[in-house]
């Protein structure tokens, strides 16, 4: 595993998390 590759990993899953928090909280204002 590369460091490279870590930080974008990374990257991923701070990015997928941010989409999943957006759509709870649109959920939770319903």
């Amino acid at each position: 595993v590369t460091r490279e590759w870590y930080l974008n990993t990374q990257e991923f899953i701070e990015s997928v998390a941010e989409e999943l928090k957006a759509r709870l909280g649109v959920q939770a204002k319903l």
